[in-house]
C-alpha cells in the first residue's frame, strides 16, 4: 500500500492571497490530503512525479501559473489528474477552465471531480499548457523575469520598457498546407485562450479540440499595434487589421530576420527560455488529465 494518502496537494507559500491559507488549513486537516510546501524551482515537478509514481488519486496545485505548469510537468505520462487551486496573478489555465479564482469555490469544483484529458503543446519536445510565442511577448517575459520586483506594476514596467525599443522581425512559418513569410511583432501558439488576466491571445482555442491557434501581430502602425493590446480583453484581437490567425495541428516558426544558427527569445507559459532559430511545434492530444468545471466546454 502507498505511504501517501489519496491526494497530494502542491502548495507554492509565497504565491497568491491570504486567503488561501484557510484553504490550505482546511485541507492540511483532511484525512485524505497530504500538504506539500514547495521551496524552489522544481519542487512541484518532483513531488506531482512522486505523487503520480505511488498511487495518489489526484495532485491539487495551490498557486499561481508557475505552480501550476510544474505540477502539470511532473504528471505528464500518468492518468493521475491535476486539479488547480488559483492563487496567483496572471491564473492563465485556471481561467481558461472556468475554476473559480475563489478558492473555496475551486474547492467545490475539485470536489466534482469532473476530469477531461486535455491537449498540451511541445515546442522542441518542451511542453507546454496554454502558450507558446517568439517576439514581444517573448521579450516582455524575458524583461519580467529579471525584474527585482513582481506584481501587475512590474509587469506593466516590462512592457512599456520593452514596447519603446522593441523592432519586428522577419518570421518563415511553415504551415501543414503552406509556408509563409511575415514581418511581425510577434508569433504566439495557443492551446488555451489567453496568457492570463484574461488577455485572450486566441480567444476560441481549446485544450480538447486536437489543434493550435496560432495568432500572429504584423508589424505596422503604433495605433493598431496599440489597439490589438487592448482587443486582447475584450476577446476580439482577431478583428485587428495586423492580426492573422490560423488553426493548425502542428507547424514550424522560423526566425529569417537572423543568423540560421542563433537563438531566439522565447516563452513558454509566459517562462522566459532561448531556443534554436528553427522551432517546430506540435501537440499531445488528449494527454493530461485536468479536474475541470462540469458542463463548460473547453
Amino acid at each position: 500500500m502507498s505511504q501517501y494518502p489519496r491526494i497530494i496537494v502542491i502548495v507554492n507559500p509565497i504565491s497568491g492571497t491570504k486567503d488561501k491559507e484557510n484553504i490550505v488549513e482546511t485541507l492540511r486537516h483532511n484525512p485524505l490530503c497530504q500538504v506539500m510546501l514547495t521551496e524552489g524551482p522544481g519542487d512541484a515537478v518532483r513531488f506531482a512525479k512522486m505523487a503520480a509514481r505511488t498511487g495518489a488519486r489526484a495532485v491539487i496545485a495551490v498557486g499561481g501559473d508557475g505552480t501550476v505548469r510544474e505540477t502539470a510537468l511532473g504528471l505528464l505520462g500518468s492518468d493521475t489528474p491535476l486539479g488547480i487551486i488559483p492563487a496567483g496573478s496572471g491564473n492563465g489555465l485556471a481561467r481558461h477552465l472556468g475554476i473559480p479564482l475563489n478558492p473555496s469555490q475551486a474547492l467545490e469544483v475539485l470536489g466534482k471531480c469532473h476530469v477531461v484529458r486535455c491537449d498540451y503543446g511541445l515546442a522542441l519536445g518542451r511542453p507546454f499548457f496554454c502558450t507558446m510565442g517568439v517576439g514581444f511577448d517573448a521579450e516582455v517575459s524575458d524583461c519580467f523575469a529579471r525584474s527585482a520586483r513582481r506584481g501587475p506594476i512590474s509587469y506593466v514596467k516590462s512592457v512599456l520598457s520593452v514596447y519603446h525599443s522593441y523592432k519586428a522581425e522577419d518570421y518563415r512559418i511553415t504551415l501543414p498546407d503552406r509556408v509563409i513569410e511575415r514581418r511581425a511583432m510577434l508569433v504566439t501558439v495557443a492551446n488555451a485562450a489567453q496568457y492570463g488576466n484574461n488577455a485572450m491571445i486566441a480567444p476560441d482555442a481549446s485544450v480538447t479540440d486536437g489543434m493550435l491557434d496560432v495568432t500572429i501581430l504584423l508589424d505596422g502602425n503604433r495605433i493598431h499595434t496599440i489597439e490589438a493590446a487592448l482587443q486582447l480583453f475584450t476577446g476580439r484581437v482577431y478583428r485587428n487589421p495586423l492580426v492573422e490567425t490560423f488553426r493548425v495541428s502542428h507547424l514550424t516558426i522560423e526566425r529569417i530576420s537572423a543568423p540560421a544558427d542563433s537563438l531566439i527569445t522565447a516563452h513558454l507559459d509566459g517562462e522566459p527560455t532561448r531556443l534554436p532559430n528553427r522551432i517546430d511545434v506540435g501537440l499531445r492530444c488528449a494527454s493530461l488529465p485536468i479536474i475541470t468545471l462540469p458542463g463548460r466546454k473547453v
